[in-house]
């Protein structure tokens, strides 16, 4: 048995601007929470998007990850330069669906968007522009500099945390003797 389904151009066009908008808050709020948590000490960064599978492989999320050099450019991703010193700004480096629904996004079509139009043709012909630094990039061994302090100051601060926590439970301890 087949089902047609009249669908009125009108409504679906109001369904995709619903879906957009739900979709861009999405990503606005995660934008704004990672500028917000300033991870690199007021160095402009990379804000990394990609989805992945949960382990279910049913389920999709999306891996937000700061970034101080750009990452090779891949499908299903979106890549994002801000600065924590003016959170209204937020570069687009790319948008780049998953190929499967690459067409979806061309000219003509209710989906169209120039930016991931863009960022597909670039992807395609010269991935070179895409993954080059910009100017302010730190070279790898400063970024990778910076990773290490960072990671190493996450060690101290998460064992004085556990320091905490064990010296709290022994004094618990003392405090149910007495």
């Amino acid at each position: 048995m087949t089902t047609v389904l009249n669908i009125d151009r009108l409504d679906a066009h109001e369904r995709l601007q619903k879906l957009n908008q739900l979709n861009s808050l999405g990503i606005t709020e995660n934008l704004n929470m990672m500028i917000k948590a300033d991870p690199f000490d007021g160095r402009r960064f990379y804000i990394f998007a990609h989805a992945r599978k949960d382990e279910d492989g049913i389920r999709t999320r999306i891996i937000w990850q700061p970034r101080l050099i750009r990452p090779k450019s891949q499908t299903n991703s979106m890549l994002f330069k801000v600065d924590p010193k003016k959170p209204e700004e937020v570069n687009v480096i790319w948008i780049i669906p998953p190929r499967e629904q690459w067409s979806l996004f061309e000219k003509g079509k209710m989906c169209e968007n120039q930016t991931v139009t863009d960022s597909i043709h670039l992807f395609e012909t010269d991935r070179a522009r895409l993954e080059a630094s910009d100017p302010d990039d730190p070279d790898d061994a400063t970024a990778q500099k910076i990773y290490e302090q960072i990671s190493q100051e996450a060690r101290r601060r998460r064992a004085r945390e556990e320091s905490i926590s064990k010296l709290n439970l022994d004094c618990s301890h003392m405090f149910k003797m007495i």
